[in-house]
């Protein structure tokens, strides 16, 4: 068996995965980020193809509200976190620059709910290191001080989580393989790769977060 074998089963109807065999029938609330998770381990094979990525654009093509604005799933309105951005625009630099374009447009309001509308959850630009992530993901323009600063701090903080709270430490994984490896980021990625191995790596986020029998678990290294 492989990874894409696997992963069949586990494909909801909205041709994403989801996290467990429960959510294939309804579709996966985070079915963006999972999916994106997916393409990251084909990557880490060296079997991520062309037409791997031309597919999940096409995905995450109808997810959008309008173009850039990001929801969890096509037709979910509900207000979203940054989990299937950061999930989407990891994989793909087109979908960074829809975002990224979308956000600089709309004064960094992603409001899934009522678009347009300003609110405080809404508001990602007061997340001003995953900004600066998002704009080197969709123009190639590195993080400056200020960016490189709250990297430091939320990664800080990150890990500061209990071991068992896996979500923001599976993200900080995205967010640190997307970063240019060169100065004061090159420190940030190698403390917390250490941080992370020492609680059991990717893996055994994953173990906890979707469980020992799911293929992003039993593939992830």
């Amino acid at each position: 068996m492989s990874l894409r074998e696997d992963i069949i089963p586990y494909i909801d109807k909205n041709d994403m995965v989801a996290p467990n065999l429960e959510q294939v029938s309804i579709g996966s609330d985070n079915g963006v980020l999972f999916t994106s998770h997916y393409l990251m381990l084909l990557n880490q094979q060296g079997q991520l193809s062309l037409k791997d990525e031309i597919q999940f654009e096409r995905l995450v093509e109808r997810c959008y509200i309008v173009q850039g604005l990001l929801s969890r799933a096509p037709g979910n309105l509900d207000q979203d976190s940054p989990d299937n951005m950061v999930g989407a625009c990891s994989i793909s630099r087109k979908v960074a620059f829809d975002v990224y374009t979308y956000g600089k447009s709309n004064g960094w309001v992603y409001n899934q709910e009522n678009p347009g509308t300003f609110t405080i959850r809404a508001f990602l630009g007061r997340q001003v290191g995953l900004m600066g992530w998002l704009r080197y993901r969709a123009t190639g323009e590195a993080p400056n001080l200020l960016h490189i600063l709250f990297l430091w701090v939320g990664a800080y903080l990150t890990l500061k989580l209990p071991e068992n709270d896996v979500s923001d430490r599976i993200l900080l994984v995205r967010i640190m393989e997307g970063l240019p490896n060169k100065g004061l980021l090159k420190l940030l990625k190698s403390y917390c790769n250490k941080k992370l191995e020492a609680m059991g790596g990717l893996k055994q986020c994953f173990l906890i977060y979707f469980g020992k029998n799911h293929p992003l678990y039993k593939y992830c290294p």
